[in-house]
């Protein structure tokens, strides 16, 4: 061997126990004007042996594993790219620039130095098998998944499976089976996504082929997304009853369309409350406005609806980072609102812990913002992806259901669930408005301003200052004229 001063190895090697009068395979002393490229492959001596591949080495060995032994009894030249093991429990390992990184132990550590340029087979429990040329099946990746509740990030390793050459998944992923947790792959070199990349909550490259959001999970389940992706396939398995109304607040934008083709007519966004009336009013948005991740939403379905999974089999869908600033108990909206705060929620929770800070809470139960004051708040529970509508308690006075009134999208009062009342206020821009009920007029304003209420035949009937917020006159029924608006009142 030593007549060729440059060798190039092809495949790995197994060196056999020498017989009665042999010894061990060695190379001898290599000169400086030797090179030694292993191409990635991996030399192994019989287990114990404790070979040396080359005795004094000058020269530059490359690209090269010793298993049961040593690439050098002696280096006084150039070892990169490569690693020995005497015992294939600890390594030293060359890094590109020749520098050692000595007596490893084959942990993760020793996996993360060694990846880009040599093998590890890591099984579904995260064991490590041993340091070898490097293969599509053995090629090591790094990934993470975060902790929902302490935001705390796990890194961990593991190898992609393949199905003939499309990969499915990981061979590793502890969390896996963790509802609702999605697992980023990090270090991506050489690794392809694909639509057959089928193992749920996997990101890569900014992508997840298949993305599930599970709806009943246990108490204190959140969700928690670090980083944004694109998710090419996704369903959220919550099962819609077949009424008109329900509330949603998702980790993800849904188009208009889609929106429509599952049954949704209407998207709401809370506007303001009225509580000489117990109303909540929302308004319509837009036909063409998609909903926006991150927000609480009611829906309205079409005369109808059957109910069922009507976020499942999305494509293309947005998943937003939630953020570490977003409350998972109180998911604001961009536009809060007046009178009261309606929230989302992204943790499987209850009632008492929403309540903290002396909070009246209003579920949205049979068409209803209803109390969520039960004998035992603990007892009433609170899905993620939901909604509920919280207001302060001041005077601890009984609180009673509100109902949801309706607004178009210019703020015309379209419906308020009042079968007793006629309504034909208008809230303008400036948030004013004015509805007549059974003997008085309720007027709700955002701001301080003046108020003319006259009869339809122009007498004055009442001149006065309201403040922000919502003030009744009472006043005896027929036509009114309140600030250039008709209202009637029975």
């Amino acid at each position: 061997v030593n007549d060729y001063k440059n060798l190039s190895i092809t495949a790995n090697i197994k060196i056999d126990e020498p017989k009665e009068g042999e010894t061990l395979l060695t190379l001898g002393d290599w000169g400086s004007d030797y090179t030694i490229n292993g191409n990635g492959h991996v030399i192994t001596y019989p287990t114990g042996a404790n070979g040396n591949l080359t005795g004094v080495n000058k020269g530059i060995i490359n690209n090269l594993g010793v298993v049961n032994g040593n690439i050098a009894a002696t280096n006084g030249g150039t070892l990169k790219i490569a690693f020995e093991t005497t015992d294939g429990k600890t390594y030293n390992i060359y890094t590109a620039e020749g520098k050692q990184e000595a007596s490893l132990s084959m942990d993760s550590t020793l996996v993360g130095r060694a990846r880009p340029y040599f093998g590890v087979l890591i099984d579904e429990n995260g064991n490590f098998g041993k340091l070898d040329k490097k293969t599509a099946a053995n090629t090591v990746y790094k990934a993470e998944w975060t902790n929902a509740e302490s935001k705390e990030k796990t890194t961990f390793y593991t190898n992609a499976t393949y199905e003939d050459t499309e990969v499915i998944g990981l061979s590793y992923n502890p969390a896996k089976a963790m509802a609702n947790t999605f697992t980023y792959v990090l270090e991506t070199e050489n690794l392809t996504i694909t639509e057959q990349f089928t193992e749920k909550n996997v990101v890569v490259k900014g992508i997840c082929n298949n993305a599930k959001f599970t709806d009943n999970v246990a108490e204190g389940g959140r969700i928690y997304i670090p980083k944004k992706f694109t998710a090419k396939e996704l369903t959220y398995d919550r099962s819609f009853k077949s009424s008109a109304l329900a509330t949603v607040c998702l980790p993800f934008a849904v188009s208009a369309k889609t929106l429509e083709e599952n049954g949704v007519v209407k998207k709401m966004q809370f506007s303001y409350v009225e509580t000489a009336t117990n109303t909540y009013w929302f308004q319509h948005l837009g036909d063409d406005e998609a909903m926006k991740a991150n927000e609480p939403y009611v829906l309205k379905f079409e005369d109808g609806f059957g109910g069922g999974e009507i976020f499942a089999d999305l494509t293309n869908i947005e998943v937003a980072a939630t953020g570490s600033s977003i409350n998972s108990l109180a998911v604001a909206p961009s536009n809060p609102g007046n009178g009261a705060e309606f929230l989302g929620v992204f943790e499987s929770t209850n009632a008492s812990k929403l309540m903290r800070g002396g909070y009246t809470l209003y579920g949205f139960i049979n068409g209803k913002f209803s109390p969520m004051d039960a004998p035992d708040p603990a007892s009433v529970k609170m899905l993620p992806f939901r909604t509920y509508v919280r207001t302060r308690n001041e005077n601890n006075a009984p609180a009673a259901p509100f109902i949801l009134g309706e607004l178009d999208e210019d703020g015309n009062i379209i419906s308020d669930g009042d079968e007793t009342g006629v309504n034909t206020a208008v809230k303008e821009a400036d948030a004013f408005s004015v509805k007549g009920i059974n003997g008085a007029l309720v007027i709700t304003t955002n701001k301080t301003q003046k108020v003319n209420v006259y009869t339809i035949g122009g007498s004055l009937v009442k001149a006065t200052n309201v403040e922000a917020g919502s003030v009744t006159i009472p006043v005896a029924a027929g036509m009114y004229i309140v600030n250039g608006k008709k209202v009637f009142v029975k």
